[in-house]
């Protein structure tokens, strides 16, 4: 499975989203430069997110997007199945044969399936979790 780059920026811009204080909607320049994310492929990708409800736009002065829904409701699976279309599953050659073939495409089934699986438990809010700093006690 590969998380293509404009799946990788949808995720980026709503954890951008996500990491600003609630309220006023974030200028679509300001989050391509927060983000990294080239401004012509973002003002896809975010068309993308808010036709899906993961966003919400306003326009004029004081415009901008923010999240549609609360970033813990907001999984990885949705949003790279969103931007990516259906789960590439892991398979094998086609004209694999011989001992272990069915079990080496067993394995990979079972592990296609925990990925998804993890996937839909991983949220923006979750993300964000991640980037805390850890505090070690002395």
């Amino acid at each position: 499975m590969r998380i293509s780059k404009r799946a990788e920026y949808a995720v980026r811009a709503l954890a951008l989203l996500a990491s600003r204080d609630p309220g006023g909607p974030v200028q679509i320049q300001e989050i391509a430069e927060s983000g990294g994310i080239p401004l012509k492929y973002l003002e896809q990708i975010l068309l993308i997110l808010r036709r899906a409800d993961l966003l919400v736009s306003k326009r004029g002065l004081g415009g901008g997007y923010r999240l549609g829904r609360r970033a813990s409701t907001i999984t990885l699976a949705e949003v790279i199945q969103l931007l990516d279309g259906p789960w590439t599953s892991l398979e094998i050659a086609r004209s694999a044969e011989g001992p272990g073939v069915r079990g080496l495409e067993e394995t990979l089934r079972e592990l296609d399936a925990q990925i998804r699986a993890f996937l839909q438990t991983q949220t923006i809010a979750s993300l964000l979790e991640r980037e805390q700093p850890v505090q070690f006690e002395i």
